[in-house]
């Protein structure tokens, strides 16, 4: 287990590496009431399970759909994506990413900002 980061450039927004296994890197996310993550890229396609709370996605084309505790989210490498109107009690998911992972060595953090 590793330590909890704030996620600069977002809004209410820590983040914890949980594991890497099996060249997949797991870590928990979790946006305050009133946080945002702007919309953003990685160079990494990510799975996106989340486990509490809702939120809107944001998108390439814009403000998604709404998604809330057991909803899967898939994006695909350097797809813009991002969560806002986070819900009361916060929002929380688990992301599992491949290659490299979307934090680096360091403690660096994978996110361009769009």
């Amino acid at each position: 287990m590793s330590r909890t980061m704030q996620v600069p450039g977002c809004r209410g927004t820590t983040v914890r590496k949980v594991t890497r296994a099996h060249r997949l890197q797991f870590l928990e996310v979790n946006i305050k009431q009133g946080g945002e993550v702007p919309l953003h890229t990685h160079d990494c396609a990510a799975t996106m399970v989340i486990t509490r709370g809702s939120a809107r996605k944001l998108t390439g084309k814009g403000l998604g759909e709404r998604v809330e505790a057991g909803d899967v989210v898939v994006k695909a490498a350097r797809e813009p994506h991002g969560f806002t109107r986070i819900g009361k009690g916060g929002f929380q998911f688990i992301s599992l990413s491949g290659s490299q992972g979307i934090v680096r060595k360091g403690g660096k953090l994978d996110m361009a900002f769009a």
